[in-house]
């Protein structure tokens, strides 16, 4: 089973504490343009209506008008968002240690690489840890196994923050796979040899 993980570990008189790192993400500008377009046709649509209605008294028409209008416009913005590929998100990195910068350079330039958020302390991400670095040896891919007890804040920031990871909670071992700019597959949990094979082969990682 996944253990659930708070991030940020840090040593205070030899011991562990554990700090918690505010991952939450905000609303892309691109897609904060494109609900503004949304409410701003919604708004244009209602005038319309009310146009149209002009002086009429029957009420009942026009907000059932309205709703239709309205329900129109959310269900094309969420289709339209829904069709959006998982694409990396630009980071700052000036803050970033050497390896994330290397890992995100890796992501920008198309690459395919698998990323590991894991735990020094966590035993399910050391077993982990042999297994998917033998297997990133012999099938010659990019692997970054980041331990995220060990991390500072910006680090870890970028590394949950570079792609959408809608389902990754904070639950280590945590594997996911990108492609060519873009979130390819996730998985929460250690992975045996061959389950662990299988993950790859379906993600593209390995034939």
């Amino acid at each position: 089973m996944a253990k659930k993980t708070d991030k940020k570990v840090e040593k205070k008189n030899t011991k562990v504490v554990a700090k918690k790192v505010n991952t939450k993400k905000e609303m892309p500008e691109k897609i904060k343009k494109e609900v503004e377009e949304v409410v701003e046709k919604v708004s244009t649509k209602v005038d319309e209506v009310k146009t149209t209605v002009g002086k009429k008294k029957n009420h009942t028409f026009t907000i059932v008008t309205l709703a239709c209008v309205c329900v129109f416009f959310v269900l094309s913005f969420i289709i339209k968002s829904a069709e959006k590929p998982n694409e990396l998100q630009e980071i700052d990195l000036t803050d970033l240690s050497k390896e994330v910068k290397t890992w995100y350079e890796d992501l920008a330039a198309g690459n395919t690489v698998v990323t590991v958020i894991a735990s020094s302390e966590c035993p399910h991400c050391q077993e982990l840890k042999p297994v998917i670095t033998k297997s990133a040896k012999d099938n010659n891919y990019k692997l970054y196994f980041f331990e995220a007890n060990k991390m500072e804040d910006a680090d870890y920031t970028a590394l949950t923050t570079a792609f959408d990871l809608k389902n990754y909670e904070g639950s280590i071992p945590y594997i996911y796979v990108a492609k060519d700019k873009l979130f390819v597959s996730g998985h929460t949990g250690n992975l045996p040899d061959a389950d662990l094979t299988t993950f790859l082969k379906d993600a593209g990682v390995i034939e």
